[in-house]
């Protein structure tokens, strides 16, 4: 019979698995050890091939179920996270071409680091230090980028592109309805807008906001998966004359697999002149610029000077994509996934809004969050 350990004796043990929360050299150094083996194990595992140790055969291990009766040590668990990445694609390998995965940088590791070993409830701005800060600074920079007024946007990190078109359309839900949604929830149909081609989390937000898939109208797209215009204009105008209610057009630019751009600035001028020709509220317009967000960085560069020094055919290339997004800045609310065409780490995705006071629909009272407000400042 196995000798039990006092409960003392066995939270001393459990000690040594989480890093110190006072000053501790020791502790502190052990953290970096652990982390600089288990780095130094994974570099064993790379290769000519883009996948962490070669292909691996089945994906569920087959070996035992059971719950453990003891404790594994920190050294044993690093060893079995070890070989848990075995067979893990590294999408930042030159031999890895697909999907827009890119490497996130070393200073984006190591905020992820910073929150985990610190405060992993980054979410509740009360218990994240200055992190809300640079939430609300990253806000501020992207909305200059895209052509935002800082001083009217606003925004948020979420969970992903599915999380920006949530708030997208949850927004516009709020916006049509008057407000009301949120107390009352959704009392009668409201349509999204979208094209063929657009990122399928379409079909997740509106089930999970409860308007159902049946409720999206899908429109048509061209030869470069760009929203059809003609078809757009016909489809709003069937669903006007019916008398139903458009919450959201969703807009994309840059679709995931072959970069169709959807003219952004045509679709909110073709909103706003058949809204006033029906005498509806304008539906809201987000753009899923989960990929295209990018660039916005040549909103304001001179082509013709090309400072950079960009390869002719290159330089028609950015011209030309960022001739087709000139638009974005007409758009009520834009997607932005960093973790795509950002460099950082998942998930780090932006829902930026043109007019914040819209979020006000979406808060809360104090009153009814109040362990929140008891946490001291």
């Amino acid at each position: 019979m196995t000798e039990r350990k006092h409960y003392a004796e066995i939270l001393e043990g459990l000690k040594q698995c989480f890093p110190a929360p006072t000053s501790n050299p020791v502790m502190d150094g052990y953290l970096l050890y652990t982390i600089a083996h288990f780095i130094d194990r994974i570099d064993h595992l790379k290769g000519a091939a883009p996948l962490l140790g070669g292909p691996v055969e089945g994906r569920i291990s087959e070996g035992s179920t059971q719950f453990p009766d003891g404790m594994s040590s920190v050294e044993a668990v690093i060893e079995r996270l070890v070989e848990y990445c075995r067979g893990m694609t590294l999408w930042s390998h030159p031999n890895f071409q697909a999907q827009v995965v890119p490497p996130p940088t070393v200073t984006s590791i190591t905020a992820v680091m910073a929150a985990a070993i610190f405060n992993p409830n980054m979410v509740e701005d009360e218990a994240s230090a200055r992190f809300a800060e640079a939430e609300q600074q990253v806000v501020s920079l992207v909305s200059e980028l895209v052509g935002y007024d800082p001083a009217r946007s606003g925004g948020l990190f979420t969970f992903g592109g599915t999380g920006t078109i949530l708030y997208g359309c949850k927004v516009a839900i709020e916006r049509i309805s008057g407000g009301r949604t949120m107390h009352e929830g959704i009392r009668e149909d409201f349509k999204i807008v979208t094209s063929d081609c657009a990122h399928y989390s379409r079909l997740n937000v509106a089930g999970w906001l409860g308007l159902g898939t049946r409720n999206i109208i899908t429109i048509p797209t061209n030869r470069d998966n760009e929203m059809s215009l003609t078809d757009l204009e016909a489809a709003l105008r069937r669903a006007f004359e019916r008398g139903e209610k458009i919450a959201a057009i969703i807009a994309t630019t840059g679709t995931t697999d072959a970069l169709g751009i959807d003219d952004v600035g045509a679709i909110v001028q073709l909103r706003d002149r058949l809204a006033a020709e029906f005498g509806v509220p304008p539906p809201h317009v987000h753009a899923d610029a989960a990929i295209g967000w990018v660039w916005a960085a040549f909103r304001d560069y001179d082509f013709d000077g090309n400072a950079l020094g960009f390869h002719a055919r290159t330089v028609r290339s950015l011209r030309d994509s960022w001739g087709r997004m000139a638009g974005l800045i007409l758009a009520d609310s834009i997607g932005i996934d960093f973790h795509k065409t950002g460099y950082a780490p998942y998930v780090s995705s932006l829902f930026l809004l043109r007019e914040r006071d819209q979020l006000k629909r979406l808060s809360r009272r104090t009153d009814e969050m109040p362990y929140l407000d008891q946490l001291g400042r």
